[in-house]
């Protein structure tokens, strides 16, 4: 990797820690965000503002479902929440990997009407955990330009820009992924299983690992592995194997033209017939991410249908009495062990209370 130090696991996100700290001048709209919350560095304020919407929400909703309601926190903010209901697979909640179209938190749009009142919209077409995330995003734009119980009418009319855009995606996992990490043993699938809880996609999920308030300094990656559709199905499963996504700052990883070595730890667990993970310290080539990590793997999907899917997650070594752990058959919610079609469903079928609201 280009730097032995990362400051966030979503490579926008870190570049956006790194402008601040080489002393580059922030967007008009973020130094004001800023003012607003004592003068501050970015990250301090959004957790500050984030925490402060949690708070009422929690008063307001106190028997709520752990599963923050983005519905609830337009209401606690006073956002206009336009767009249909989103789609269930199947009527249950599932787990969505993330895809890059999706990544970029672009899928919805906040507006200012003219009486300064915040509506944000989601389009049609986007299943539930995306939708979510795409909402909880433009709240990150909402509160960014809130100033007490008002808006900034200067900044409402600027642009977004890019550390703007950056700031919000890390609002949104603060918003619906507001804990710390837990310890875990294999951190891709606590990141699914996270993912699963949180009702938010693997990507989200992901980034939310190596977020600045958590505590894993030692991260340096994570990719999504996919089987290729232009690799034919008689060659090696490692052959076709190739990322997805990538979470790797510093690094270049080619999507889609790298593959998965030979009698790696991601070709075994993709290698096997149910979802699987494990944890092993090895050299690690892929594009200019290379060193010796302890690599976390989680797979699940199924390889004859070409669903199979495997996450990665790369942590420099400390510890050299650290032990691997073997790869076996990973259950991760509720004793489900096998999670098919990029999804699983959660909680048997237990569905969200009405009064939870429907995202």
């Amino acid at each position: 990797m280009a730097s032995s130090t990362i400051f966030a696991l979503d490579p926008r996100l870190d570049e956006s820690i790194r402008a601040e700290a080489r002393g580059e001048v922030m967007p008009l709209a973020l130094r004001r965000f800023q003012d607003g919350w004592g003068g501050c560095e970015l990250v301090g304020a959004v957790r500050l503002a984030t925490g402060s919407l949690l708070a009422t929400y929690h008063q307001r909703f106190p028997s709520a479902s752990p599963v923050v309601r983005v519905s609830r926190l337009c209401e606690v903010i006073g956002v206009r929440l336009t767009g249909l209901r989103p789609a269930l697979r199947g009527g249950l909640p599932y787990i969505a990997p993330g895809m890059p179209s999706r990544q970029l938190g672009h899928s919805g749009v906040v507006h200012f009407s003219g009486q300064g009142i915040p509506c944000v919209e989601i389009p049609d077409g986007i299943d539930g955990y995306r939708a979510r995330v795409a909402a909880a995003h433009e709240l990150g734009h909402v509160l960014l330009h809130k100033r007490g119980d008002k808006y900034d009418e200067v900044t409402t009319r600027l642009p977004a820009s890019a550390h703007e855009e950056a700031i919000a995606e890390y609002a949104a996992r603060l918003l619906l992924l507001p804990s710390r990490n837990a310890r875990a043993s294999n951190l891709a699938s606590y990141a699914v299983r996270l993912a699963s809880e949180g009702e938010v996609t693997v990507h989200a999920a992901t980034c939310r690992l190596g977020d600045p308030d958590q505590d894993y300094p030692l991260l340096r990656g994570a990719v999504l592995w996919r089987l290729n559709p232009k690799i034919r199905d008689a060659s090696t499963l490692a052959e076709r194997l190739t990322p997805a996504w990538h979470l790797c700052p510093g690094a270049f990883v080619p999507i889609g033209r790298c593959k998965a070595r030979v009698g790696s730890l991601i070709d075994e667990v993709a290698s096997e017939s149910t979802s699987a993970g494990g944890v092993r310290t090895e050299e690690v080539s892929i594009g200019s991410l290379r060193g010796t990590f302890r690599v976390h793997a989680f797979a699940w999907g199924s390889v004859p249908v070409r669903t199979r899917l495997v996450l990665s997650v790369f942590e420099a070594l400390v510890d050299a009495r650290f032990k691997d752990c073997e790869v076996s058959a990973a259950p991760i919610v509720n004793g489900l062990s096998e999670i098919a079609n990029h999804a699983v469903p959660i909680r048997g079928d237990e569905q969200p209370a009405l009064g939870d609201g429907w995202l």
